[in-house]
């Protein structure tokens, strides 16, 4: 199990262990009890492939069956769990579930990776009381009341808008899984830059968020695979949710925690104490005392240490080959 702890620390998940329907954590875990309730229900319940993934509003299971009674579950909280900086990057987090499925099932068994389809299941979210026969509303609305939310950083709304997401007549369409992946791509891009001309009106900084939207840009761009246009929606609109809050508590922050926040934040970027500086309103001369007073560090040493980190970490689990990741 080594091997999976390692990687739920990469991707940011919660594991735990279903074995003839008793649930064993291992990790700490936010999980709904009603999730895992349900979960245990419908795991024991699928037949037909390895991999399952099992889907909420606030995130998804994915389950990899290892033994006849033994399943491994790695679940991912959008409220708590979505990489912001420095870990495992958004998009490949939600579009390399079928990479991390299968690496679940090889690192437990020691076998070579099962090529299995994986089943994708809906599950009605604890917090929803949504009627699921139909919606009243369209993709255009609710994305309006997704982008409201965010900006509002209103979490009950945010949550309440998805609920219905995945019964607008878009994602009902039966022909959407079919579609060549460049559709979905181009639906991912014009729905980041919707979220990301929202953020800036409300008042994000435009320089970040231009930054922020190319890099998603570049990686739904490289991306091979996304397993599930409704999960990697929903994600988005948490990971815009969070960049939003965290913004607004960070104006009241310490200078050091600014400026590693500003680090973790563009770490895809060539970094200058002029732009640090500019971020987070200070002069230049006072932002390595502050930092190494806190960090024992200096602020070009904790970048490069970081950059390496990250470097190991898209290497483990992404399509990335070692002279992109090197530049």
């Amino acid at each position: 199990m080594e091997k999976n702890f390692l990687l739920a620390d990469i991707v940011n998940a919660e594991t735990f262990l279903i074995f003839n329907n008793k649930v064993n954590f291992l990790t700490k875990s936010k999980i709904h009890f009603e999730v895992i309730n349900s979960l245990k229900k419908l795991i024991t319940q699928q037949s037909g492939s390895i991999y399952h993934v099992f889907g909420h509003t606030t995130g998804y299971v994915i389950s990899v069956k290892v033994d006849s009674q033994k399943f491994i579950c790695f679940a991912f909280d959008y409220t708590s769990s979505l990489p912001l900086y420095g870990q495992l990057s958004i998009v490949d987090q939600l579009t390399k579930i079928q990479q991390i499925s299968q690496l679940i099932y090889s690192n437990y068994t020691d076998k070579i990776i099962s090529n299995d389809k994986i089943i994708f299941h809906n599950m009605q979210s604890p917090e929803s009381h949504v009627d699921n026969t139909a919606s009243k509303f369209t993709f255009f609305e609710i994305e309006t009341a997704i982008i409201k939310a965010i900006v509002c950083s209103r979490e009950s709304e945010l949550i309440a808008a998805l609920n219905h997401l995945h019964y607008t007549s878009y994602f009902q369409n039966e022909d959407l899984s079919n579609q060549p992946l460049r559709h979905h791509k181009n639906f991912l891009i014009a729905y980041i830059s919707v979220l990301n001309r929202a953020i800036g009106q409300w008042g994000y900084p435009l320089h970040l968020s231009s930054e922020i939207m190319n890099n998603l840009i570049v990686e739904i761009k490289r991306t091979k695979q996304i397993n599930s246009l409704l999960y990697t929606t929903k994600g988005l609109a948490w990971y815009y949710y969070k960049l939003v809050r965290v913004f607004r508590t960070n104006q009241f922050l310490p200078l050091h925690t600014r400026i590693k926040s500003y680090i973790y934040e563009n770490i895809y970027q060539n970094i200058t104490l002029d732009d640090i500086a500019k971020s987070v309103h200070s002069s230049k001369k006072n932002l390595n005392p502050a930092f190494k007073k806190q960090y024992g560090s200096t602020i070009k040493k904790f970048i490069r240490n970081a950059k390496i980190e990250r470097a190991k970490e898209l290497l483990a689990v992404s399509d990335s080959k070692l002279s992109d990741v090197s530049k």
